[in-house]
């Protein structure tokens, strides 16, 4: 559970991103989804007392790789749906 509050669609913007670095075949997505929040968090984040940027770098990473989400099912169905037209077609 995260300790901090996230709005919905910063969490599914780096959910599609993580997504998209894996499905792009980047065998080290987490790192780069991390990377990718660490920045994010460091420039649009303020700090409130005793927090770090560690702290909501770890926590967003940890919202974006255990929450379900329907955008992002619906961008996984349509990602095999058309690699699956694709192989038909070769």
């Amino acid at each position: 559970m995260s300790k901090f509050y996230w709005n919905p669609e910063t969490i599914e913007h780096f959910k599609i991103e993580s997504a998209l670095n894996a499905l792009s075949g980047d065998r080290n997505f987490v790192e780069t989804t991390h990377l990718s929040i660490s920045e994010f968090v460091k420039s649009d984040c303020d700090l409130e007392n005793d927090e770090t940027y560690a702290d909501l770098t770890i926590d967003l990473l940890e919202a974006v790789l255990t929450s379900k989400s329907k955008e992002w099912k619906k961008f996984h169905e349509a990602y095999h749906l058309d690699k699956a037209m694709q192989n038909q077609h070769e």
